[in-house]
């Protein structure tokens, strides 16, 4: 019997790409997780599954709607989330997804923490957000926003999210959900073997789902994916008026000087020194 896939992240390994240019494009895949191409009930349901007690849970439509897609002419199914591992009940979470897809592989994408919490800042923690509208958006240095999720490393950053830190907490995911699914049934793929080892990063992916590998490549290599990336210029306007709210007209005004490189962001020392730290037990 041919494993299901399930996906939980993590966060900024390529997740949104996979899901947006390749999961809920192919006829051979059954997808069912974020953006896939489902009604509101669904994507609320999904929600259930990692955020509410069991009271709320709503098991029964999640599980109606994947007998559903198995029943489809398709080669593989795949369930993808990485709010998973932002989850506060990530053991719950686990269980229920054993219940739901017993057998499966599950599937943890990592990467190195320094780079991926560069790129989490840029594009979620340089911005207020959770405040009144006239302070939406404000910047955040980068600085005031490291000591904030070291300070509240065990606290949610929104009422369904923990910190970033417990979402690269790398071991902790995978003891959790070996626990559940067996350790044999656990997939531990690089982020970074794009760069390094593109042959077998897209060897792997293109096994798991039965895609094929250049059609992978292809979507990764595609500027175009996910959502827009914040470029350099964008980036370094937000930080130069960072006293005004970034919504409304401002923001559209904004938007369409977001030209040029990405941006990116370096850590100093101290910073580097402090992440270092935080997760050399983990």
């Amino acid at each position: 019997m041919k494993k299901d896939i399930l996906h939980i992240g993590a966060h900024k390994t390529a997740t949104t790409s996979f899901q947006k240019n390749l999961f809920i494009r192919e006829k051979q895949i059954g997808y069912l997780g974020q953006h896939c191409l489902e009604n509101n009930q669904v994507h609320l349901a999904i929600d259930s599954l990692i955020n509410d007690d069991d009271y709320d849970y709503k098991k029964d439509i999640l599980k109606k709607k994947i007998e559903d897609i198995k029943k489809r002419n398709i080669n593989q199914f795949i369930f993808s989330n990485e709010d998973i591992v932002t989850s506060r009940f990530l053991t719950q979470s686990a269980k229920r997804l054993k219940d739901l897809l017993p057998n499966s592989t599950v599937v943890l994408s990592i990467r190195s923490q320094f780079s991926a919490l560069q790129s989490w800042y840029i594009s979620h923690g340089s911005k207020l957000k959770l405040v009144p509208r006239g302070y939406w958006n404000k910047f955040v240095s980068c600085n005031d926003w490291l000591n904030y999720i070291f300070e509240f490393n065990k606290l949610s950053i929104t009422p369904h999210q923990n910190s970033p830190l417990e979402a690269m907490n790398y071991k902790k995911i995978y003891d959790v959900f070996s626990k559940h699914f067996g350790e044999e049934n656990i997939k531990i793929l690089v982020y970074e073997n794009f760069s390094y080892n593109k042959k077998k990063f897209l060897s792997e992916w293109s096994n798991l789902t039965g895609i094929n590998a250049e059609k992978i490549e292809m979507v990764l290599n595609n500027n175009n994916i996910e959502r827009l990336r914040e470029s350099q210029v964008h980036f370094n306007l937000r930080g130069f008026f960072k006293f005004f709210s970034f919504s409304g007209n401002f923001e559209k005004f904004l938007k369409i000087l977001n030209f040029g490189k990405r941006a990116k962001i370096s850590f100093n020392k101290k910073e580097e020194e402090k992440i270092k730290e935080y997760f050399g037990g983990k």
